[in-house]
């Protein structure tokens, strides 16, 4: 029996093949690009992380038996924005963790909302990094990508499609971990869902 592991990284997705036991049976890394349009400015195109995980699991499973694998666990990097439009399309680059931008934006939550106030609803303050920020830049310089999502952002989970919601909820699962997140992270062969 065979479990996979996928670490969805800044620069690189690393594929682990382990054992029943705890054994590592092969490791296998792939690559994607960061962009750096404007200075202090990070972004990636979704797609390309599921092209490497697409492209490298095979890799990983060269030379063994892939009916033995037994399950999956994921986890992903936290705090990028990534824009689907009703088609489950991205309709931007993703706005990375590592990303600058939103200085006015964290500015006006900290002061005008408050850091007391934040911190009290979201056990933080602002920080750059953070997705609330991305989103009201979005709202303030990107307003037809914003607009044109809040419907579809309300529409929920059953809008996207069977295997990108697996995966979706699997990573939602691993970046609320340490709130103490119950969800199982390994998904069985042929369930089709993650199980409780």
């Amino acid at each position: 029996m065979y479990y996979i592991g996928i670490d969805l990284g800044t620069s690189a997705v690393k594929l682990l093949l382990m054992q029943g036991d705890g054994q590592i049976a092969n490791i296998v890394s792939r690559e994607y690009p960061i962009a750096f349009p404007h200075p202090g400015w990070s972004e990636q195109n979704p797609a390309d992380w599921w092209d490497a995980v697409c492209a490298g699991i095979p890799e990983l499973l060269n030379g063994f038996d892939a009916s033995q694998v037994a399950g999956i666990g994921a986890g992903g990097q936290m705090h990028g924005l990534v824009v689907l439009d009703a088609q489950d399309k991205v309709i931007r680059p993703c706005i990375l963790w590592n990303d600058g931008r939103t200085q006015k934006q964290v500015e006006y939550l900290n002061n005008v909302i408050g850091k007391e106030n934040l911190s009290k609803y979201t056990a933080n303050i602002a920080f750059a990094g953070f997705t609330a920020p991305k989103l009201l830049w979005m709202r303030d310089t990107e307003p037809e990508n914003f607009t044109d999502q809040q419907d579809h952002a309300a529409e929920g989970l059953h809008q996207l499609q069977a295997d990108r919601r697996t995966l979706h909820r699997l990573l939602r699962c691993f970046r609320h971990a340490a709130a103490g997140c119950a969800a199982q992270v390994l998904e069985q062969r042929n369930a089709g869902y993650l199980r409780r």
